[in-house]
């Protein structure tokens, strides 16, 4: 292991630390009152938040000091993350997530491919950071879903040890012109980063296995979520 990679493995062990600190640092005291008037002070939206009538919950808002998976690999400070639930029953293909903030900052997350009940860790796809002390006014959310999970699994199987992924063709035919995409899977079992990783697969032969290097899920397990055959 490099040196680089056990920085960025100490980097997202203190990003966990501050899902337990942060995550519910929003101000949402309704005791608090207006001066002079006794109406409740607005004090934002409380987390968790479901969103999509229920099918996704915004589980939590949090600080990272990371390379930024979402953002080109770029090193962010304080960097608005977002802790997100698929808890349908639907694989989720895409979601586009607006947080608007107390004040005006306006913070923008993309997601894919992550499986029903799956949970992900998403970054801010600028960079951009935040207080401990936010507080959340309004999230939006577009999302749009598959009913099944898109992986050939009749004909193809999966086995990844942390990034090195073995693919085997169950078929009697060759299979060509396949593309896979992947999600870094975090040790504590949530997709680390919303951005998948999409790798060509020129051919495997009948009955054969071909390996394959995902080097941006070195911080876990290389996990494919999806895979497509052209003209699909």
């Amino acid at each position: 292991m490099t040196v680089k990679h056990k920085r960025f493995i100490c980097m997202a062990l203190f990003m966990v630390m501050a899902v337990t600190v942060t995550a519910c640092s929003n101000k949402t005291d309704s005791e608090d009152t207006l001066e002079n008037t006794g109406e409740e002070k607005q004090a934002g939206i409380e987390l968790p938040y479901e969103l999509d009538d229920g099918r996704l919950v915004l589980n939590s808002i949090f600080q990272s000091s990371i390379s930024n998976p979402d953002c080109n690999d770029e090193n962010g400070e304080n960097t608005a993350s977002v802790e997100v639930i698929n808890q349908s029953d639907q694989f989720l293909a895409s979601a586009d997530i607006e947080v608007m903030l107390e004040d005006e900052t306006t913070l923008n997350f993309k997601i894919e491919d992550i499986p029903a009940g799956g949970t992900v860790w998403a970054f801010e796809i600028d960079n951009t950071g935040i207080d401990e002390n936010y507080v959340c006014e309004s999230v939006s959310c577009d999302a749009e879903y598959e009913d099944d999970m898109p992986m050939m699994a009749e004909s193809l199987s999966f086995e990844a040890e942390g990034t090195t992924v073995t693919i085997q063709n169950l078929t009697d035919g060759q299979l060509s012109g396949l593309e896979a995409s992947f999600h870094c899977l975090f040790d504590e079992g949530v997709y680390y980063g919303g951005t998948t990783y999409t790798y060509p697969i020129d051919t495997i032969p009948a009955g054969g296995s071909i390996s394959l290097e995902v080097p941006e899920c070195y911080l876990g397990t290389a996990e494919a979520v999806r895979v497509t055959q052209a003209g699909e």
